[in-house]
């Protein structure tokens, strides 16, 4: 689904300040970014999609709504790949999250898998 190739060969460093993460996300460039709650590293990228009308009514009184949609990436101990998706209404609420909350995001089935592995 993803190229793994392509997300983790990209040097894995830390920006030096939130203007130069901001910077690289709203490029639509892949951001790595260390999981404070997991200890590991996740590749955070920006994608814009749009939320078509539920009704041909309202497909014809209002036009598609763009959502951004910010991913984030991880490896498992099992060297799985995993994702979760986070999407939002406005570019800038998904540049804050990726600032603010994407260091902490938990991580699906990421602590499951290194219970199962430590039995």
């Amino acid at each position: 689904m993803f190229e793994e190739t392509t997300l983790y060969k990209t040097s894995q460093y830390k920006p030096r300040n939130i203007s130069q993460a901001t910077q690289k996300l709203s490029a639509f460039e892949t951001l790595p970014c260390w999981n404070e709650r997991h200890q590991c590293w996740c590749h955070l990228w920006l994608a814009t999609g749009y939320v078509k009308p539920s009704s041909k009514k309202q497909a014809a009184d209002t036009p598609p709504r763009i959502r951004w949609y910010l991913y984030c990436e991880y490896r498992d101990s099992n060297e799985n790949n995993g994702y979760v998706q986070k999407a939002f209404s406005t570019l800038n609420a998904a540049l804050t999250f990726a600032e603010q909350s994407a260091p902490t995001l938990e991580l699906p089935n990421y602590a499951a898998v290194i219970k199962k592995g430590t039995d």
